[in-house]
């Protein structure tokens, strides 16, 4: 199926808000007061200012439909001085006890209520900051470029929420330190705010949206600064860490290494809209480890998403246009492809009136660690340019290099979005490689091509697209997923908004691919029908059944599947979700390849007692079973438990335990975490690694057992100070 479980649902929310992109405003003003006086951020709206400055509350739905007035007023205040944005929320609701919110870490609000800025700090109409609040006051920050939210930014802002007798308020300062902008005497920006309430199943905006009216940033209200006192920004970030591991070796559990390591991350606001980001002996260690998910019988690679801080400022404008819904091209640039720089330098922003830059510069060091390859650091250089134009169109261009001892990998890529007009666009890419293998004098060369139309309004979405991946296809820096492939897509769907009806909205779809492998010389089709309903209570019903083959080894198979998703806010307390697929697939075994069942199984639930505490219970399950004996062929499955208890917006406590059923692993992880503003922070994280297993010492050697055995334990501490100048 084309859009695969919790990922999947993700990818639908991504689709969905590509393809609702034809949302309208006529980019009127809004008006923000400018003031003097200091602002307390506390979130109870009782400095003079607010009283001054006009009020705008005029919020339309465009979740899960279009133009309705929302359920509960939401008033919205705008003021600024020479160095802060400061914007304040009045949030109405009838039944204030179903607000949802709680003392959580950052960026993990977002199921619950909330508001947010959006802010075109460049009015050019190509992403956007996006800020948002909890009643709690705890801080979600993402950019927006056109195409879906990323979450990995963190912004450096102060916010405060507080929960009232008729709903809740937030207050919200924005230093203009933490954005990029045009230096002007007069700086004009695009606007946009939100608010999303769970148990209506309800989201609006101001202004509102149109789904005839083009692409959301191009619907934003404008709104204008006078004189802006622009304060070069510099921060400066020092970092200690120290790694202590302990393992099983040879019957005996004693120390591995103790690491302790200093590094420097500096940031230099160039000038408003240009920074430049330089790092030494950086620690891109990560705190927590990825949640497990299953790595057998995969015929592409798990995807993980970057979460490293100096790889993420700017990194949203490396995606392409074209790159999206049946290409081959999961991430044009994949810094998680650089594993273990040794040092950086990043340059990204604004450059003239309608062009944007993005550029990296990375030397990393794993190779030197992994015995496969050559005893060499790589070298990584990625430059990317996009200039975009007032009503959403834009060209672009990309670089990107890799050098690995005598290796070198090239790419080179263009990219092109032209808005038809409110409902419709065509995007395109055409990437092309130049490959020099160790010990080789010829360029091996492969290309990539994406060609789509999409037609998007109220109730109808179609798309078209030609894509084609060569043979053995590479990229410098990026991550893909099938090479060697030729296919025509498409994808339908039809939108219902019944009136006065439980169902908020129905949607019914097809998406189709027709698809020619070209190392085998065979054809090869996908075809999925699916429903999804919205009802109250953040609730989501969808079934899919797909009809596909697929060609593997020379050989053509059946990866026929049904599948169901279900999410709901059961109480204010409790959510779930669960996701279930069963159908045929294709058992990816060089040797052995065959055609088998496989059914899949996901389901999580979710605990917050209290506004400080949250437990979540997760568990999955994969299998494959011969088609003919029933002899499982893989089984595979995963219990998660993740418990936090958030002290204040600063300081949380966690622990995560896991278990592998196919590793037979399991996971243990404590963390002790500290973030007063993004930079500054303490992190103390225990852990171990437990296996089935045990030390024979007649055999000197580890056999199997059903009894855990503690094979690995680390100790791991992080501090870093961000010195903003």
């Amino acid at each position: 199926m084309f859009i695969k479980g919790v990922i999947g649902m993700r990818s639908l929310k991504f689709l969905a808000v590509f393809l609702f992109t034809s949302l309208m405003f006529g980019n009127t003003f809004i008006e923000s007061t400018k003031t003097s006086s200091t602002i307390q951020i506390d979130g109870h709206l009782h400095d003079e200012i607010w009283k001054e400055a006009k009020s705008y509350q005029e919020f339309s739905t465009f979740q899960p439909s279009y133009g309705k007035k929302m359920s509960h007023e939401t008033y919205v205040y705008l003021a600024y001085d020479e160095e802060n944005l400061y914007f304040a929320f009045r949030c109405l609701n009838s039944n204030p006890d179903k607000i949802l919110g709680t003392m959580t870490k950052r960026d993990n609000m977002f199921s619950e209520d909330w508001v947010m800025v959006m802010l075109d700090s460049f009015n050019d109409k190509e992403s956007c900051y996006e800020f948002a609040v909890n009643p709690y006051g705890i801080q979600g920050d993402l950019m927006f470029n056109g195409n879906g939210d990323d979450s990995s930014h963190d912004f450096i802002w102060e916010s405060a929420g507080h929960k009232t007798d008729e709903g809740y308020s937030v207050e919200i300062a924005i230093p203009l330190k933490s954005i990029r902008y045009q230096p002007k005497d007069i700086v004009e920006m695009g606007i946009c705010f939100l608010r999303y309430s769970p148990i209506a199943s309800e989201k609006g905006s101001f202004p509102a949206f149109d789904p005839e009216g083009g692409p959301l940033l191009t619907q934003f209200s404008k709104i204008q600064y006078k004189e802006l006192s622009y304060q070069r920004n510099i921060e400066i970030l020092p970092s200690v860490t120290r790694n202590q591991k302990y393992i099983h070796e040879e019957g005996n559990f004693g120390k591995d290494f103790i690491r302790n390591d200093f590094g420097i991350t500096a940031k230099v606001g160039i000038t408003p809209s240009l920074t430049m980001d330089a790092t030494y002996n950086p620690d891109f260690s990560q705190i927590e480890a990825d949640a497990g998910q299953v790595t057998a019988n995969l015929r592409t690679s798990v995807y993980y998403r970057e979460k490293r801080p100096f790889f993420l400022e700017g990194s949203e404008k490396f995606n392409l246009a074209g790159a999206r819904n049946f290409s081959s091209i999961r991430r044009a640039v994949h810094t998680r492809q650089i594993i273990d720089p040794i040092a950086g330098l990043k340059l990204s922003g604004k450059v003239g009136e309608n062009g944007s830059i993005s550029s990296l510069i990375a030397v990393d060091e794993s190779p030197k660690h992994d015995e496969d390859l050559v005893n060499d650091n790589a070298y990584h250089g990625i430059f990317r340019y996009k200039n975009t134009r007032e009503n959403g169109s834009n060209i672009g261009g990309l670089y990107s290099t890799k050098i690995l001892g005598e290796e070198t990998i090239n790419t080179m890529a263009i990219d092109t979005k032209y808005q038809i007009n409110g409902k419709s666009n065509i995007e395109s890419d055409f990437i092309y490689t130049l490959h020099k293998e160790e010990d080789e004098r010829d360029l091996n060369n492969s290309h990539n091509f994406d060609l789509g139309y999409v037609y998007d309004n109220e109730k109808y979405t179609f798309g078209l697209g030609v894509h084609d991946i060569s043979k053995n296809f590479l990229l410098a820096s990026g991550l893909i997923g099938r090479d060697g492939i030729r296919s025509l897509s498409n994808f339908s769907f039809r939108n219902f908004y019944p009136e006065e009806s439980i169902f908020k909205k129905i949607q019914l779809g097809f998406l189709g691919n027709l698809r020619r492998d070209l190392y085998d010389e065979k054809n090869e089709y996908y075809m999925e029908l699916n429903y999804e309903i919205y009802l109250p209570r953040n609730t989501n019903i969808m079934n899919w059944v797909e009809y596909a083959t697929e060609v593997y080894e020379n050989n053509i198979y059946r990866c026929d599947e049904f599948g169901a998703f279900f999410k709901t806010q059961l109480t204010k307390q409790i959510s779930f979700f669960a996701v279930g697929r069963i159908g045929k697939g294709v058992w990816y075994d060089d040797e052995n390849p065959q055609q088998a069942y496989k059914n899949f199984i996901e389901a999580e639930i979710e605990f917050k007692p209290s506004s400080n505490f949250q437990t979540s219970f997760s568990g999955m399950r994969s299998y494959f079973e011969n088609l003919g004996s029933g002899k499982y062929l893989m089984d595979y499955k995963i219990f998660r438990n993740r418990t936090t208890f958030q002290i204040n917006k600063y300081l949380f406590l966690r622990s995560t335990v896991e278990y592998n059923t196919y590793e037979e692993q399991m996971l243990t992880d404590f963390l002790v975490s500290f973030t007063y503003i993004p930079g500054t922070v303490i992190h103390v994280g225990y852990g171990s690694m437990f296996e089935k297993t045990k030390w024979d010492t007649n055999e000197r050697d580890y056999r199997g057992s059903e009894e855990f055995l503690e094979m690995d334990r680390g100790l791991f501490m992080k501090a870093s100070y961000n010195w903003r100048l």
